[in-house]
């Protein structure tokens, strides 16, 4: 049964009252006080004139600050935009002017951030500051406000988040995810994970990605638990591996490479952890083994998913994986279709590599400033709008196969080339820890991380076992140290770059 998503946070903080809702390093917030806190902060919001559709810009560096945020704004039928607060300034400039902000939460650490002053006449508010300056409303300000909001029935097809995600052209991407779109979501997680009141979450992604939602809104359903790293240790596998231990978390929700981190803290198994969601990139297939062995209590479950659909398609790992040769992405939620459309977009056969197009109830409502016919095709057929991904992925035997980007895949002397093929190959030599892979004039280039010494005979020795030898990198490059990540924990392409070769 559908339901409106104002009832269930009503229903929850009602229910709930008593128990935590989230903790930070230093205190804990039960559900009345998250409920009174983000009701003030809405009336706040509404008395400076931010009402239904109104998007706020979150800029705060404290984690309890966006989710007290997102709650009042879901009250009133706003909408939070997350910022990377680390953002270089003109792509910062860039996604407060294209969402039109008019309205940011700060705290002490960047109250007067000089990013801002491009924007005229832009109201700022706080969630520790108690000097107010010119069109700073802070905590005293909030305070001063009444609890209980009450702006009558809001659509759940409105707006909810906008999250900004890159784009293959370099700029980001404002994508949009209605109010509908948020409850179906929390919704399913919390019926797939089978999420309780004792259950305790981390969220361990940076709040201005969207993977964080699922950390973050999903024990909302039910009255658990989420603990909030602090946003200066949340990088540092010792900290987030003492939070797990020391709260004893039971639901993790990684990128891939964000769990090989932990990893190399050489802890050999998570006895608290009963879930283990891997989703944002694919996982190396030489991790999996690893993975399945430092966490032999969880269901470990290989998400696929991005920002535009949320999670999509599942694949339970078995207890057993020795069998295994490759790691599907699996098959489609409940709530989800799917389509595998070839360049003609015509439906492709058993085993052949097409396009993934997505319906789902959770995916975008659209992107920020961009056409509806430009974002979703419709198929004539079942009269529904689906999102074409831009990954080639394969079907076996009812379940599915990532194969690559579209713009991943390339031709070598006349032959397909799938990159994630060949990164899935060279991930599994047993002395290699990271490796990815680019076109790069007419070949490709394997970028490297090792703790062994190896050389580019070894390696493509190694290749010559899997791969056909137009599909082995012409050119290697070793690096001492793990290659480079983005913000969001995934490898960083512009900084490999850099790299030479051997």
């Amino acid at each position: 049964m559908k339901v409106c998503l104002k009832t269930m946070l009503n229903n929850t903080f009602e229910k709930y009252k008593d128990e935590i809702a989230y903790k930070t390093d230093t205190e804990n917030y039960l559900y009345k006080e998250l409920d009174n806190l983000s009701g003030q902060l809405a009336n706040a919001l509404l008395s400076k004139g931010i009402t239904v559709g109104e998007r706020i810009g979150i800029l705060s560096t404290n984690p309890i600050h966006n989710v007290i945020t997102y709650i009042a704004a879901l009250k009133i039928g706003a909408v939070s935009v997350p910022l990377n607060p680390d953002e270089q300034a003109k792509i910062f400039e860039d996604s407060i002017k294209s969402a039109q902000i008019k309205c940011c939460i700060v705290n002490q650490k960047n109250s007067i951030d000089s990013k801002l002053n491009f924007v005229e006449d832009l109201l700022l508010f706080s969630l520790d500051l108690c000097t107010p300056q010119q069109n700073l409303f802070d905590l005293a300000y909030v305070k001063s406000m009444e609890a209980k909001v009450d702006v009558g029935r809001i659509d759940d097809s409105f707006e909810s988040f906008i999250f900004f995600t890159s784009g293959s052209t370099g700029m980001k991407k404002g994508v949009i995810l209605a109010r509908e779109s948020l409850s179906a979501f929390i919704s399913w997680g919390s019926e797939f994970v089978g999420v309780t009141s004792a259950d305790k979450f981390l969220c361990h992604a940076p709040l201005y990605f969207d993977m964080s939602i699922f950390s973050l809104f999903i024990p909302l359903a039910v009255g658990g638990c989420c603990v909030l790293p602090s946003s200066e240790k949340r990088n540092n596998p010792r900290y987030i591996n003492q939070l797990i231990e020391e709260e004893n978390i039971n639901i993790l929700h990684l990128v891939p490479s964000s769990i090989k981190l932990l990893l190399n803290e050489k802890i050999k198994n998570y006895t608290s952890v009963r879930f283990l969601g891997l989703a944002g990139e694919a996982l190396p297939f030489g991790d999996v083994k690893l993975v399945r062995d430092c966490f032999k209590n969880a269901n470990i479950v290989n998400f696929y998913g991005n920002t535009e659909v949320n999670e999509a398609l599942s694949y339970l790992f078995p207890q057993d994986i020795e069998e295994l040769r490759i790691l599907p992405i699996g098959r489609p939620l409940k709530h989800v279709q799917l389509q595998v459309l070839n360049t003609d977009l015509l439906p492709c056969g058993e085993g052949e590599v097409g396009e993934l197009y997505v319906h789902s109830s959770t995916m975008l409502k659209g992107y920020l400033n961009k056409a509806y016919y430009e974002t979703f095709k419709m198929n004539n057929s079942n009269n529904l709008k689906y999102f074409p991904t831009g990954d080639l992925v394969k079907k076996e035997n009812g379940l599915y196969y990532y194969m690559g980007r579209k713009d991943d895949m390339v031709k070598i002397q006349g032959k397909r080339v799938y990159l994630s093929e060949v990164r899935n190959v060279i991930s599994k030599h047993n002395l290699i820890d990271e490796v990815f892979i680019v076109m790069k004039n007419d070949g490709l280039t394997c970028y490297i991380y090792s703790k062994a010494t190896l050389n580019s005979l070894d390696i493509r020795a190694y290749c010559s076992e899997f791969l056909d030898a137009y599909a082995i990198p012409s050119n290697f490059i070793f690096t001492e140290h793990k290659l480079p990540k983005t913000s969001t924990g995934k490898i960083d392409r512009k900084k490999l770059m850099g790299y030479t070769e051997e």
